[in-house]
């Protein structure tokens, strides 16, 4: 199995409540238009942590083979270019259990 794990921050403090609720929307969509996921769960922030994120998204595949067919979806790129325009400061781990 494999863990896909993002942690990013909303772009501007404006709208931060309704950018992070569409974009949680968008992501929660994925698992309905692509079939390598296996699992997906995204969380918004309630810390007040310097450290912390704003939202994490968290995702599991069979393989390292889905977690590509998955990276390279049209359905994913779109969600990335929409990410671009709205979220900063990504953080990516992927690992294997």
């Amino acid at each position: 199995m494999i863990k896909h794990i993002v942690m990013m921050n909303a772009c501007s403090d404006n709208e931060r409540a309704e950018v992070l609720d569409d974009f949680r929307r968008r992501l929660e969509e994925l698992p309905d238009k692509i079939r390598e996921i296996l699992s997906l769960e995204v969380g918004i922030n309630c810390s007040q942590s310097p450290a912390a994120r704003d939202l994490v998204l968290i995702t599991t595949f069979a393989g390292w083979d889905e977690l590509d067919i998955y990276r390279q979806h049209p359905d994913h790129q779109a969600v990335v270019t929409h990410m671009q325009k709205v979220m900063t400061d990504v953080c990516v781990v992927d690992f294997e259990t």
